[in-house]
């Protein structure tokens, strides 16, 4: 991923090129983290359309409604197909401190929307989702608030599991949750930081997208590509 400054400056990515004779390639030192943290639109934000969405809503309780009939009612949104049990209690527990407003976490997904969360008072602002690229050499991450379609902070560091080398197998001292929990270590070091120096609660992001070549998806998800680097899977996670 390139910004547009980046592209007018002449920037490309090599493996969108071809070589036509010798070149000299400069390798950064990556391995100490690097931020950034300028606010800026995204370079798509013309086709933003996160899959999490916020409705403030006031309770009414009617005569004749269930609880749920009731929230579904007070939100008045007919797009929303379901409500998840959490939500449910969630609901009930800031019922009894009695709320002027409340706010409705809702996810959509394959056409399908469903009440996920919902949160004391209005919340609609705090909204965020993770852009991740899951490299060989680094990761590279951004928060994006997905209010205002901007990306807030972003940062990258080196991937832990490039010592490895291409020695991503299952052997008797390093198992496919050895690389996992070096993988997701990386991950949450990187977000928890951007997370401390920007003021984003980690309760606040909603939404996580994850950008890397098959083996490294594969162990994510704590599952090792089989012999010859076969997927062990092919549908989505």
């Amino acid at each position: 991923y390139l910004t547009p400054m980046e592209l007018s400056a002449g920037w490309f990515l090599m493996c969108q090129r071809r070589p036509v004779a010798d070149i000299v390639i400069d390798v950064p030192q990556r391995d100490l983290p690097q931020y950034d943290f300028q606010r800026q639109p995204l370079a798509t934000a013309e086709k933003f359309n996160p899959a999490i969405q916020k409705v403030v809503f006031t309770m009414q309780m009617l005569p004749g409604l269930d609880l749920e009939q009731a929230f579904l009612q007070s939100l008045a949104c007919p797009q929303i197909q379901s409500v998840r049990l959490f939500a449910l209690q969630q609901l009930m527990e800031l019922m009894e401190q009695q709320p002027q407003k409340m706010t409705a976490v809702i996810a959509e997904e394959d056409g399908i929307a469903e009440v996920i969360g919902v949160e004391l008072g209005d919340t609609s602002a705090q909204q965020y989702g993770v852009a991740v690229d899951f490299g060989a050499a680094t990761i590279g991450l951004k928060i994006i608030d997905l209010a205002k379609g901007e990306v807030v902070a972003s940062g990258y560091k080196g991937n832990g599991l490039r010592a490895f080398g291409n020695r991503l197998i299952k052997t008797e001292t390093v198992t496919e949750k050895t690389l996992q929990q070096i993988a997701i270590c990386a991950l949450d070091d990187l977000l928890l930081a951007l997370c401390d120096r920007t003021g984003v609660f980690p309760g606040e992001i909603y939404q996580m997208m994850i950008a890397g070549n098959s083996i490294h998806q594969h162990i994510l998800l704590g599952i090792l590509p089989k012999e010859g680097f076969a997927p062990a899977f092919l549908q989505r996670k």
